[in-house]
This record gives structure tokens, C-alpha cells and sequence, in this order.
């Protein structure tokens, strides 16, 4: 069922709390609630959840507008299509790592856990930075904390002795 009454409350709520936090400085286009960066956010989910038209391009073009304004969680679904390759785009793991370590170092913990396996998959040059964005997203607390540990733990046992302990100091 698409749009019932929660889902309209959801979104009153989501514009609210947006307008809300919202700077009064923006260009004077910006400041459209529709451009607001989670209500770009909201409308790129809804083109690739299943609750509008399936348009991943399109999903990935609102998530970089509200990307580009700061917005961590679409900082994090761009940087997730990144590595995947959108349409017939190629997967494109160094963008993705700029976007996932911009919503890291705002403490988006999806992002951190995402950025750690990045930079993992990148080579051992990265794994001491990667072990300590999942020690971060662990400390974090949550629902990934626990993958997060996880991921951690598997990084150590291919660390180096004087790695990990390079990798653990703060």
C-alpha cells in the first residue's frame, strides 16, 4: 500500500524537523522545502524502496544533491551506489570513499562502518584507518556495533602483530 497515513505523518514529521535545522542563509532556491537535503533524500528512496518508480539514476542524482549539501545519510546511499555502479556506470570505489569518510567524520555510523570496508578492500596500506573507523562505529553503540566488532576482529587476524597495534592507539 503506498502513502497510508503513517507514511504521510513520516514525511509532515521529516519536513518539520528539516525545516527546523535548516539555515536561513541558503540561496534563495534552496530554501524550497522540496530542495531541503532530506526531503531530496526522502524522494531518492522512493526510487529505489519500491514505493514510487524504480529509477536508480534518478535515486542516485537527488541523493548527490542532498549529498552535496551535507546530508549524511545521502552522503552514504551515494557512496553505496558508488561501489556498486548505477545503471551502466561502473563501480567507482574511490568516489565512494570520499563520500562514505564525509559522513563518517560527521559520525554517521553507517558511513563508518561503510568507509572501514572500503578501505579494507582497498589493501593493507589502508587497514590500520580502516580498523579504527570500525573501533569507532563499535564504540558508537547501536545496531552495527556489533558488526562492526565483527569486521574489526576478521581485519585483525590479517593485520601484522605491529600493525594492529599501530591501528589501536587512539
Amino acid at each position: 500500500m503506498r502513502g497510508g497515513p503513517v507514511t504521510g505523518f513520516c514525511r509532515i514529521t521529516a519536513l518539520a524537523v528539516t525545516l527546523s535545522l535548516w539555515p536561513a542563509t541558503l540561496p534563495a532556491g534552496d530554501r524550497d522545502p522540496a530542495n531541503a537535503p532530506a526531503a531530496l533524500y526522502a524522494r531518492g528512496n522512493h526510487h529505489i524502496d519500491g514505493t514510487g518508480p524504480r529509477n536508480p539514476a534518478r535515486a542516485a542524482h537527488l541523493f548527490e544533491a542532498a549529498a552535496t549539501r551535507g546530508y549524511a545519510p545521502a552522503q552514504t546511499a551515494l557512496a553505496r551506489m558508488l561501489v556498486a555502479g548505477v545503471g551502466d556506470a561502473a563501480p567507482d570505489p574511490d568516489a565512494a570513499i570520499v563520500w562514505y569518510r564525509k559522513a563518517a567524520l560527521q559520525g554517521h555510523v553507517p558511513a563508518q562502518v561503510g568507509l572501514g570496508i572500503q578501505l579494507a578492500a582497498a589493501g593493507e596500506a589502508h587497514f590500520a584507518e580502516a580498523h579504527g573507523w570500525f573501533a569507532r562505529a563499535e564504540a558508537a553503540g547501536g545496531e552495527l556495533a556489533v558488526q562492526a566488532r565483527i569486521l574489526r576482529e576478521r581485519l585483525e587476524r590479517h593485520m601484522a602483530g605491529e600493525g594492529i597495534h599501530r591501528a589501536r592507539q587512539p
